[in-house]
């Protein structure tokens, strides 16, 4: 059995839609549209399903919801406000954490995301430069859009992260827009090295063994920040699933209704799906995947054993996934010379992250 029950799930990761109106180069969404085209742009959650597949009297321990997927833009999902009033109304000082490319809708939608909020919760935007180079990765972006809708959401009383993510073509801009989230009233300013393969040949990327810029976890007023740099280094002897323990026993569902034990999982989920040409309609997810093949022989194992009907939430409850034998082989695995590779390579032996963050005094 998976080894986190039910009734012990903290956080939950919702990939809200399979829509978005960015084609950043090195999303999922690019990289493999010839094998998800089937996938994308045609799901949407909504409060139905929340309110089927997510019982209070079954997760108890819920604190956390996150939406935030491989694939998605949560602000592209037209039953947002009620989804996030389920969740609320049913769950007491839950925290929402929202990841948005910030480049949908209008001030107003925003300013009502602001008033629609819980007091606890948190909203990052991804905005990759200090002006329109951030339009340079985030491929049909409108900066000026971007800054004015984070304006109006921060105004109307929303508190946002400003998430930049690190490339050779934009480094020179961190500390420009380090100023500009203060002056904006951002509340930190989040700074991360780009970690995928360069697929696309136009974005030059910072390589691993380079240092990258420090992470700031800023402080509730971001005009009284003082930091020092602190580096983290985790070196693994064994599988230790962060979304079991350093997470806080987290699981995540994407718009598919398939429910995964992270985000890395998460997108290997989506190629099968479209392999099976998602029968047009996620409810009739019924997978053979005998002619589907991962680079993974582990991977490809599990999945053609268990099928992708025994994760679907349109065939289980969220109970019976998470006490079925995918999750538990998953776990199994990690014992075994060979585990799921994924699992390995991001929580398992001589896994480093070189990641640095500023940290209040």
């Amino acid at each position: 059995m998976w080894s986190v029950n039910i009734s012990d799930v903290e956080a939950i990761d919702i990939e809200s839609t399979t829509f978005c109106n960015l084609r950043c180069p090195e999303c999922n969404r690019e990289t493999s549209k010839d094998w998800m085209g089937n996938v994308l742009n045609t799901t949407h959650l909504t409060p139905a399903q929340c309110k089927e597949w997510f019982n209070p009297a079954d997760l108890t321990g819920l604190i956390e919801v996150r939406f935030c997927g491989a694939i998605d833009e949560s602000a592209a999902n037209p039953h947002l406000f009620d989804i996030l009033n389920y969740f609320t109304q049913n769950w007491n000082d839950l925290f929402i954490d929202i990841r948005t490319n910030g480049s949908l809708k209008t001030t107003a939608w925003w300013k009502k995301l602001a008033e629609t909020l819980p007091r606890n919760h948190n909203v990052s935007f991804g905005i990759d430069g200090s002006d329109e180079v951030s339009e340079i990765y985030r491929v049909g972006s409108s900066f000026k859009k971007v800054i004015n809708n984070a304006t109006a959401f921060i105004k109307a009383g929303g508190l946002a992260d400003w998430q930049f993510i690190e490339f050779e073509h934009n480094k020179h801009q961190v500390d420009e827009a380090l100023q500009k989230s203060k002056d904006l009233g951002f509340k930190s300013f989040n700074l991360m090295s780009s970690s995928r393969e360069d697929q696309s040949g136009e974005v030059e990327h910072i390589s691993s063994d380079q240092d990258v810029s420090p992470v700031q976890k800023g402080s509730s007023d971001p005009r009284k920040i003082n930091v020092k740099v602190k580096a983290l280094k985790k070196t693994k002897t064994v599988i230790t699933c962060e979304n079991q323990n350093a997470m806080g026993k987290r699981i995540l569902v994407n718009s598919l209704g398939l429910v995964t034990p992270c985000c890395f999982l998460n997108g290997y989920i989506h190629f099968p799906v479209h392999w099976e040409i998602h029968r047009n309609k996620p409810e009739n997810v019924k997978l053979g995947l005998s002619d589907f093949n991962f680079d993974d022989p582990v991977l490809n194992r599990l999945y053609k054993k268990n099928g992708l009907d025994s994760i679907s939430l349109h065939h289980n409850t969220l109970k019976e996934i998470l006490e079925g034998t995918f999750f538990s082989d998953i776990e199994a695995s990690w014992t075994l010379k060979n585990p799921v590779r994924r699992c390995s390579e991001v929580c398992g032996d001589k896994v480093v992250d070189t990641t640095k963050f500023w940290t209040k005094n």
